[in-house]
């Protein structure tokens, strides 16, 4: 009889981790549009988001400006479609012009790995 419940309860475990990769490779990505505040919160933990990274057109520019807040090193690749424009890092408190994505554009960012 314990070898029924040990398929089951792998199997729901497996569905259950499945899930939550699932879940952090979609976090993992942000589509920044021009006419709406853009942010993405970053978890650290299950609990409440230490970090975020904004994406915004400062005034009179023609580029994104992206900034991150909190703690940890972000390397970012921004997207166009399914090539690459541009690989970049922000430290803490830091921000950064996206190239080649003018402000007419959305930007599109994939979160490559996160670091303390």
């Amino acid at each position: 009889m314990e070898c029924p419940f040990h398929l089951v309860f792998a199997f729901l475990l497996a569905i259950t981790l499945m899930c939550r990769s699932t879940t952090q490779v979609m976090k993992s990505h942000v589509v920044a549009y021009p006419d709406r505040n853009n942010s993405l919160r970053l978890y650290t933990d299950d609990t409440e988001p230490r970090d975020a990274i904004f994406c915004y057109i400062p005034e009179g520019r023609t580029q994104w400006r992206v900034r991150k807040d909190g703690e940890t090193l972000v390397h970012l690749r921004a997207m166009r479609g399914c090539s690459e424009i541009d690989i970049f890092r922000l430290e803490p408190n830091h921000e950064r012009d996206a190239r080649n994505v003018p402000s007419t554009e959305n930007l599109n960012l994939k979160i490559i790995s996160t670091s303390s």
